[in-house]
């Protein structure tokens, strides 16, 4: 926990900030830093890990990072708002008790947050689905996500029932673990 509610307000303001960055900016900056002649690239042959640019544009990995990036507020906030009303005396009673700091993360802090933890996971899940813009900038054609195929099912091939089962497909794998988690 940070005790500084300065500290606290400015984190909150950063990533506020972050969720009003226009998608096109912030893939247009990924961009930049993954280029092959991107601070990225540098950074990699400073460090001696490759010998020349790196295809880190239109890669898997580009997808995902522009996706975490794009994510990361809409799992922060959440997720900030759950633990900073875990109290802290319950911590204290914890430690009181011998438990050490991995344990009481584990058997006080987790229980409190799982709730919260789940809802993100499935709010971020489901943003996650609808992204169009940023595997087409930074994956390329080659890389091809959930939304972009389930929109030409239901525009280009006038075919709703294929977009809605090219849409259902995801959801259906991943309610199994959803309902695991959940202890259904």
């Amino acid at each position: 926990r940070s005790g500084s509610g300065l500290c606290q307000g400015r984190l909150g303001a950063g990533v506020v900030l972050r969720v009003g960055t226009v998608v096109s900016v912030r893939n247009y900056s990924l961009t930049r830093v993954l280029r092959r002649r991107g601070w990225a690239n540098d950074l990699l042959q400073t460090l001696h890990l490759t010998s020349g640019p790196a295809q880190l544009l239109y890669t898997k990995l580009a997808v995902t990072l522009g996706m975490v990036h794009s994510m990361i507020p809409y799992a922060a906030l959440p997720l900030y708002a759950s633990f900073v009303l875990i109290d802290d005396e319950l911590l204290a009673a914890a430690r009181s008790l011998g438990a050490s700091p991995f344990r009481s993360l584990l058997t006080v802090v987790l229980p409190l947050a799982l709730p919260s933890l789940l809802a993100t996971a499935t709010l971020v899940f489901v943003v996650s689905t609808g992204f169009f813009v940023t595997p087409t900038v930074l994956g390329g054609p080659q890389n091809i996500y959930v939304a972009p195929p389930t929109a030409q099912q239901g525009n280009t091939h006038l075919c709703p029932p294929g977009a809605r089962a090219d849409g259902a497909l995801p959801c259906a794998r991943t309610l199994p673990g959803v309902r695991t988690a959940l202890g259904v």
